[in-house]
């Protein structure tokens, strides 16, 4: 199943046979998880044992407390990029065309 842009709220049970962590396993099980005329739910059938995968998604995502920050703070992501940019160029950052 292709799981990138993948919406179909009707999908009831999904068979989960390949490794997920993070916000991929997040996706994977709220696509199967949305509610549909009757449909109350859906049903995740976890063949590798995701469950502590999981727990550590829920835990980065929720770490927020409910503010609706991201857990990881916008200017140190930045940093990181820019320090990462400047790895990339030798050294020498160029920003523009």
């Amino acid at each position: 199943m292709w799981l990138t842009g993948f919406d179909v709220p009707s999908l009831h049970t999904m068979y989960v046979d390949k490794p997920m962590r993070g916000h991929g396993l997040m996706q994977a099980i709220a696509r199967v998880n949305r509610v549909f005329k009757d449909k109350p739910g859906g049903l995740v059938v976890d063949y590798l044992g995701l469950a502590d995968e999981l727990k550590k998604a829920l835990a980065t995502y929720t770490e927020s407390g409910g503010t609706g920050k991201t857990a990881i703070d916008q200017a140190e992501a930045v940093a990181v990029m820019l320090e990462k940019y400047e790895v990339c160029c030798g050294g020498v950052p160029h920003i523009g065309p």
